[in-house]
């Protein structure tokens, strides 16, 4: 267990007293302090480890609150019931501690989730670079094997969102749910909606986050999560044979940008995808249940409206969050409905990327994802256009516009208002799409547009 001392260094290194601080945690609770679950699972698995987790014989939020005072660090009371409270060390790495569920260490073990989070070491073995593996419950034999096991069946009782972490670990780490396991889950699964929609939406943003997404929503689908999450999204035909190939392909761009069908779309996703990744508005998880949502809306063919009510409702999303999906889903269907009532032009393209911002590159994706199903979807060379039109608006947002409204008034001596609003669109609309390039081409426009006002 050397590599877990190893692994903890860029924390325990990151703060000059954080090592006596916490030598002095350890002496100072009536029995021991132990290292337990992520990253004791981390550390077997070669992952780098973020977080440590702590828990004590004694008050966690007390004793977290001490340290932070210790190292001048930022405290935050995470759990008022099992006394939990978190230390921030400089904004990057976060030490949590928690008071001992039961009276010793291995009943605390046994009544956490799964066996790869039931493991431990003491901390001032740790410490003094001796750490030795605590794992009564097996839990890395099981890494080993890449096997997800609950400790017992009670464990979903005592917290219905288990059922979701299930499926988050196994994602995450490719671990196969066992046959136990399985039954479990597809037992307790009506429990869920009596979760808080915060807590559901915190464990199903971070598995829409993960890579190969449909196996395992196919999986939370056949075991009835999904219908029970997300009711009337579903017929019964559905519910008997689900499908995600959409969001399989979604997945296969995300983690390989390069299998577009398309080499300027290629280069575009290639170049985005950390962008895109790191995006304020447009989120994996929020693309991914953008293509949930699109493929249902296909089947089924109604109004998407349904579908995105049921989403904010069940998930509580942010204003921000409704936003990206309302955008990401509504523009890909305006965009395919175009396409297949008539010839896509510029204005179209203007229009969908100025409502869409900076999710067109997401509404692109969805397209593409569709284009590898079907081979009917929007071509090429369109959405290239859009993502040119797109590259252009940021290019003159960030440049002035060839003429002020100032200009305008002075030149036609005219008076302030809306009308010179609606100029200045015009205007900014041409300097995108390349139709004017200099000054002059503006003021001569200006001049045409003023002798046949603008359409409003």
């Amino acid at each position: 267990m050397h590599a877990l001392t190893e692994s903890l260094q860029p924390i325990l290194q990151a703060h000059s007293q954080l090592i006596p601080a916490l030598r002095q945690l350890s002496n100072s609770v009536q029995n021991e302090a132990y290292l337990v679950g992520g990253c004791m699972r981390d550390t077997l698995l070669n992952r780098p480890v973020k977080d440590i987790d702590l828990t004590i014989d004694g008050d966690g939020i007390q004793h977290a609150l001490e340290l932070a005072k210790a190292i001048r660090s930022r405290f935050i009371p995470l759990d008022e019931k099992d006394r939990t409270g978190r230390v921030v060390i400089r904004r990057k790495w976060t030490i949590d501690i928690t008071s001992l569920k039961g009276k010793t260490l291995y009943q605390d073990l046994n009544r956490r989730d799964f066996t790869i989070n039931a493991m431990a070491a003491r901390l001032s073995d740790t410490l003094n670079q001796n750490p030795t593996l605590i794992d009564p419950l097996n839990g890395a034999r099981d890494l080993h094997n890449k096997a997800l096991k609950a400790i017992s069946e009670q464990a979903f009782i005592d917290d219905p969102l288990r059922l979701l972490r299930a499926f988050r670990f196994s994602a995450q780490l490719d671990l196969a749910i066992n046959e136990d396991t399985g039954q479990w889950i597809t037992r307790w699964t009506h429990r869920l909606p009596a979760m808080s929609a915060e807590r559901i939406l915190e464990e199903l943003s971070i598995f829409l986050s993960q890579g190969k997404t449909a196996k395992w929503m196919s999986a939370m689908h056949e075991m009835g999560i999904v219908q029970v999450l997300f009711p009337g999204w579903f017929t019964q035909k559905d519910i008997e044979a689900p499908g995600y190939t959409l969001l399989e392909q979604i997945d296969h761009i995300l983690e390989q940008p390069d299998c577009s069908s398309d080499i300027r779309i290629k280069k575009k996703l290639a170049f985005r995808k950390n962008q895109v990744m790191a995006g304020r508005r447009l989120w994996p998880w929020v693309l991914r249940l953008a293509a949930v949502i699109l493929q249902q809306h296909q089947v089924q063919r109604p109004d998407y409206e349904p579908f995105l009510r049921t989403a904010y409702d069940r998930l509580s999303l942010s204003k921000k969050e409704q936003k990206a999906l309302r955008r990401l889903v509504g523009l890909t269907g305006k965009l395919l409905e175009f396409h297949h009532k008539e010839t896509l032009t510029d204005d179209h393209l203007f229009n969908i990327a100025c409502e869409g911002d900076e999710d067109i590159i997401g509404v692109v994706i969805l397209i593409e994802a569709m284009q590898q199903i079907h081979r009917s979807s929007i071509p090429a060379h369109i959405l290239n256009r859009l993502l040119w039109i797109q590259d252009r608006r940021k290019i003159v947002q960030q440049k002035a516009l060839l003429v002020t409204g100032t200009d305008i008034l002075q030149t036609h001596q005219l008076k302030p208002g809306p009308q010179i609003g609606r100029l200045l669109e015009q205007l900014e609309k041409n300097q995108i799409l390349g139709t004017i390039h200099t000054r002059t081409e503006a003021l001569h426009a200006i001049q045409g547009w003023l002798s046949s006002p603008v359409d409003e």
